[in-house]
């Protein structure tokens, strides 16, 4: 079952954070790279299902409650979401002087 907050259709509230410890790290921007993988071709690993559509919906939250700038959210889904995928995503952004300002440290 769905938790409702008022106020929020979709049941999820904003996160509102004032603690300087925590909103204020001294970087530039937040940066998320989030991963999603519904079927692995190791049959060690169950296949999930909803891997991909919980990354998108985690992506979605961090743009629109969590006010991540929607370019500074890096999505990688499935087939794409190998190690050599996802150490190229990082290499793309982290080389990338508009991504990454020089005080983020990625």
């Amino acid at each position: 079952m769905k938790r409702r907050v008022h106020g929020q259709a979709d049941g999820v509230a904003p996160i509102k954070d004032d603690n300087p410890s925590t909103s204020n790290l001294g970087y530039a921007s937040r940066h998320a790279l989030v991963i999603g993988i519904d079927e692995y071709e190791d049959p060690g690993f169950p296949d999930l299902g909803h891997a991909a559509a919980d990354a998108k919906g985690i992506a979605k939250l961090l743009v629109d409650h969590l006010k991540f700038e929607k370019d500074r959210v890096r999505l990688v889904l499935n087939e794409d979401a190998t190690k050599a995928g996802i150490e190229q995503e990082l290499e793309d952004w982290a080389s990338d002087p508009e991504a990454i300002a020089e005080n983020e440290g990625l």
